[in-house]
Protein backbone atom coordinates (compact mmCIF):
# COMPACT_ATOMS: atom_id res chain seq x y z
CA UNK A 1 0.00 0.00 0.00
CA UNK A 2 1.22 3.77 -0.85
CA UNK A 3 2.32 6.28 1.49
CA UNK A 4 -0.51 8.63 1.13
CA UNK A 5 -3.03 5.60 1.57
CA UNK A 6 -1.71 4.72 4.71
CA UNK A 7 -1.59 8.14 5.92
CA UNK A 8 -5.28 8.62 4.96
CA UNK A 9 -6.34 5.30 7.07
CA UNK A 10 -4.54 6.64 10.02
CA UNK A 11 -6.32 10.25 10.02
CA UNK A 12 -9.47 8.72 9.57
CA UNK A 13 -8.90 6.56 12.14
CA UNK A 14 -11.12 4.16 10.98
CA UNK A 15 -11.44 0.11 13.22
CA UNK A 16 -8.56 -2.38 13.19
CA UNK A 17 -10.60 -4.99 10.51
CA UNK A 18 -11.56 -2.22 8.02
CA UNK A 19 -8.16 -1.20 7.96
CA UNK A 20 -6.77 -4.60 7.16
CA UNK A 21 -9.18 -4.86 4.14
CA UNK A 22 -8.05 -1.18 2.74
CA UNK A 23 -4.28 -2.52 2.51
CA UNK A 24 -5.78 -5.66 1.07
CA UNK A 25 -7.78 -3.54 -1.45
CA UNK A 26 -4.60 -1.96 -1.97
CA UNK A 27 -2.28 -4.47 -2.79
CA UNK A 28 -5.00 -6.18 -5.42
CA UNK A 29 -5.15 -2.73 -7.18
CA UNK A 30 -1.20 -2.62 -7.32
CA UNK A 31 -1.13 -6.01 -8.84
CA UNK A 32 -3.76 -5.42 -11.34
CA UNK A 33 -1.96 -2.26 -12.52
CA UNK A 34 1.16 -4.40 -12.65
CA UNK A 35 -0.38 -6.81 -14.69
CA UNK A 36 -1.97 -4.73 -17.41
CA UNK A 37 1.19 -2.97 -17.83
CA UNK A 38 3.13 -6.52 -18.52
CA UNK A 39 0.09 -7.07 -21.32
CA UNK A 40 0.88 -3.70 -22.70
CA UNK A 41 4.62 -4.22 -22.85
CA UNK A 42 4.34 -7.65 -24.53
CA UNK A 43 2.11 -6.49 -26.93
CA UNK A 44 4.73 -3.54 -28.03
CA UNK A 45 7.39 -6.02 -27.95
CA UNK A 46 5.33 -8.64 -29.97
CA UNK A 47 4.97 -6.01 -33.12
CA UNK A 48 8.58 -5.70 -33.89
CA UNK A 49 9.18 -9.13 -33.64
CA UNK A 50 6.59 -10.03 -36.16
CA UNK A 51 7.31 -7.86 -38.39
CA UNK A 52 11.03 -8.35 -38.14
CA UNK A 53 10.42 -12.77 -38.68
CA UNK A 54 8.23 -12.26 -41.66
CA UNK A 55 11.44 -10.10 -43.28
CA UNK A 56 13.88 -12.65 -42.83
CA UNK A 57 11.14 -15.31 -43.97
CA UNK A 58 10.66 -13.28 -47.21
CA UNK A 59 14.27 -12.43 -47.56
CA UNK A 60 14.88 -16.66 -47.22
CA UNK A 61 12.64 -17.52 -49.73
CA UNK A 62 14.03 -15.04 -52.41
CA UNK A 63 17.12 -16.10 -51.80
CA UNK A 64 16.29 -19.37 -52.18
CA UNK A 65 14.74 -19.55 -55.65
CA UNK A 66 18.22 -18.92 -57.25
CA UNK A 67 20.11 -20.73 -54.66
CA UNK A 68 22.93 -22.93 -54.82
CA UNK A 69 21.40 -26.66 -55.78
CA UNK A 70 18.00 -25.53 -57.04
CA UNK A 71 16.98 -26.95 -60.42
CA UNK A 72 15.14 -24.48 -62.85
CA UNK A 73 12.50 -26.38 -64.91
CA UNK A 74 10.16 -24.27 -67.68
CA UNK A 75 10.55 -22.83 -71.76
CA UNK A 76 9.91 -20.01 -73.53
CA UNK A 77 8.46 -19.05 -77.16
CA UNK A 78 7.24 -16.70 -79.45
CA UNK A 79 4.95 -16.97 -82.78
CA UNK A 80 4.64 -15.50 -85.74
CA UNK A 81 0.59 -14.98 -87.21
CA UNK A 82 1.22 -13.06 -90.10
CA UNK A 83 0.99 -14.44 -93.56
CA UNK A 84 0.69 -17.95 -92.35
CA UNK A 85 1.25 -19.63 -88.88
CA UNK A 86 4.85 -19.81 -87.20
CA UNK A 87 5.56 -20.96 -83.53
CA UNK A 88 8.81 -21.79 -81.90
CA UNK A 89 9.06 -23.55 -78.34
CA UNK A 90 12.36 -23.92 -76.27
CA UNK A 91 11.67 -25.88 -72.73
CA UNK A 92 14.63 -26.06 -70.77
CA UNK A 93 16.43 -27.52 -67.75
CA UNK A 94 19.31 -25.48 -65.52
CA UNK A 95 20.73 -26.23 -62.13
CA UNK A 96 22.03 -23.80 -59.68
CA UNK A 97 25.74 -24.29 -59.13
CA UNK A 98 26.36 -21.55 -56.78
CA UNK A 99 24.14 -18.88 -55.83
CA UNK A 100 22.52 -17.23 -58.86
CA UNK A 101 24.43 -18.81 -61.73
CA UNK A 102 22.43 -21.65 -63.38
CA UNK A 103 23.75 -23.97 -66.11
CA UNK A 104 21.55 -25.57 -68.28
CA UNK A 105 20.21 -26.91 -71.84
CA UNK A 106 17.32 -26.10 -74.08
CA UNK A 107 15.61 -27.97 -76.72
CA UNK A 108 14.53 -25.46 -79.59
CA UNK A 109 11.92 -26.38 -81.55
CA UNK A 110 10.09 -24.34 -84.42
CA UNK A 111 7.34 -24.91 -87.45
CA UNK A 112 6.28 -22.89 -89.54
CA UNK A 113 3.61 -22.67 -92.22
CA UNK A 114 2.60 -20.80 -95.34
CA UNK A 115 0.51 -21.70 -98.33
CA UNK A 116 2.92 -24.07 -99.70
CA UNK A 117 5.71 -23.84 -97.52
CA UNK A 118 6.28 -25.31 -94.34
CA UNK A 119 9.51 -25.57 -92.43
CA UNK A 120 10.72 -27.95 -89.14
CA UNK A 121 13.85 -27.56 -87.24
CA UNK A 122 15.01 -29.23 -83.29
CA UNK A 123 18.79 -28.79 -81.70
CA UNK A 124 20.28 -28.17 -78.57
CA UNK A 125 20.45 -24.57 -77.22
CA UNK A 126 23.13 -24.75 -73.95
CA UNK A 127 23.21 -21.89 -71.90
CA UNK A 128 24.41 -19.71 -68.76
CA UNK A 129 22.21 -17.08 -66.63
CA UNK A 130 23.04 -15.04 -64.10
CA UNK A 131 20.61 -13.46 -61.93
CA UNK A 132 21.40 -9.98 -60.53
CA UNK A 133 19.54 -8.62 -57.08
CA UNK A 134 18.52 -10.03 -53.96
CA UNK A 135 15.39 -10.24 -52.14
CA UNK A 136 13.32 -9.41 -54.83
CA UNK A 137 9.97 -10.45 -56.01
CA UNK A 138 10.97 -9.40 -59.54
CA UNK A 139 14.67 -10.18 -60.74
CA UNK A 140 17.09 -9.05 -63.50
CA UNK A 141 18.79 -11.54 -65.62
CA UNK A 142 21.35 -12.01 -68.28
CA UNK A 143 21.67 -15.32 -70.21
CA UNK A 144 24.92 -16.66 -72.80
CA UNK A 145 23.88 -19.66 -74.95
CA UNK A 146 24.45 -21.58 -78.09
CA UNK A 147 22.45 -22.55 -80.84
CA UNK A 148 23.06 -26.03 -83.14
CA UNK A 149 19.43 -26.47 -84.97
CA UNK A 150 18.75 -28.32 -87.71
CA UNK A 151 15.69 -28.12 -90.01
CA UNK A 152 14.24 -28.32 -93.15
CA UNK A 153 11.50 -26.91 -94.91
CA UNK A 154 9.75 -28.28 -98.01
CA UNK A 155 7.95 -26.12 -100.95
CA UNK A 156 5.78 -26.73 -103.50
CA UNK A 157 5.90 -24.14 -106.83
CA UNK A 158 4.19 -24.79 -109.82
CA UNK A 159 3.70 -28.55 -108.89
CA UNK A 160 7.26 -29.19 -108.48
CA UNK A 161 8.13 -29.72 -105.12
CA UNK A 162 11.52 -28.77 -103.51
CA UNK A 163 12.95 -29.94 -100.34
CA UNK A 164 16.01 -28.00 -98.51
CA UNK A 165 18.24 -28.86 -95.41
CA UNK A 166 19.29 -25.85 -93.15
CA UNK A 167 22.13 -25.98 -89.79
CA UNK A 168 22.10 -23.65 -87.93
CA UNK A 169 25.60 -22.70 -85.34
CA UNK A 170 24.16 -19.85 -83.38
CA UNK A 171 25.85 -17.68 -80.35
CA UNK A 172 23.58 -15.73 -78.12
CA UNK A 173 22.88 -13.41 -75.65
CA UNK A 174 19.66 -12.68 -73.87
CA UNK A 175 18.67 -10.12 -71.23
CA UNK A 176 15.36 -10.62 -69.38
CA UNK A 177 13.37 -9.91 -66.64
CA UNK A 178 11.57 -12.73 -64.28
CA UNK A 179 8.68 -12.14 -61.85
CA UNK A 180 7.95 -14.18 -59.07
CA UNK A 181 3.86 -15.19 -58.59
CA UNK A 182 4.53 -17.70 -55.89
CA UNK A 183 7.46 -19.14 -53.81
CA UNK A 184 8.83 -21.30 -56.91
CA UNK A 185 7.34 -19.65 -60.48
CA UNK A 186 8.50 -16.75 -62.59
CA UNK A 187 7.21 -15.49 -65.27
CA UNK A 188 9.69 -14.07 -67.87
CA UNK A 189 9.97 -11.59 -71.16
CA UNK A 190 13.41 -11.90 -72.47
CA UNK A 191 14.91 -9.59 -75.32
CA UNK A 192 17.72 -11.76 -77.55
CA UNK A 193 20.48 -11.42 -80.25
CA UNK A 194 21.27 -14.04 -81.98
CA UNK A 195 24.35 -14.08 -84.33
CA UNK A 196 24.49 -17.39 -87.19
CA UNK A 197 28.01 -18.53 -87.76
CA UNK A 198 29.28 -18.24 -91.44
CA UNK A 199 29.28 -21.90 -92.20
CA UNK A 200 24.91 -21.35 -91.33
CA UNK A 201 22.29 -21.65 -93.77
CA UNK A 202 21.53 -18.48 -94.15
CA UNK A 203 24.10 -16.54 -92.03
CA UNK A 204 22.58 -13.55 -90.64
CA UNK A 205 22.26 -11.53 -86.91
CA UNK A 206 18.59 -11.21 -85.45
CA UNK A 207 17.14 -9.51 -82.64
CA UNK A 208 13.84 -11.04 -81.18
CA UNK A 209 11.57 -11.07 -77.87
CA UNK A 210 10.20 -14.05 -76.17
CA UNK A 211 7.71 -14.76 -72.93
CA UNK A 212 8.34 -17.89 -70.32
CA UNK A 213 8.15 -19.11 -67.09
CA UNK A 214 10.47 -21.23 -64.82
CA UNK A 215 9.83 -23.77 -61.80
CA UNK A 216 12.87 -23.31 -59.71
CA UNK A 217 12.74 -26.83 -57.53
CA UNK A 218 14.23 -25.68 -54.11
CA UNK A 219 16.94 -28.00 -53.10
CA UNK A 220 16.17 -29.52 -49.37
CA UNK A 221 19.09 -27.45 -47.96
CA UNK A 222 17.22 -24.17 -49.33
CA UNK A 223 14.05 -25.20 -47.75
Amino acid sequence: MCIVGRNLLKQVNLPPHIVQISRIDFRLYHSWQASITKIKTKKTMKTPLLTLLMALAISFTCCAQTAKGTKMVGGSGYGNFQDGFGISLTPNLGYFVIDNLALGSGVPLTYSKRDNYRYIAAGLQPFVRYYFGQDSQTRVFAQANGIVLYGGDKSTYEGVERTTSYKHHTLGARLGVAHFITEQVGLEAQLHYNYNFPDSNPSSITFGFSFGFQIHLLSSASK
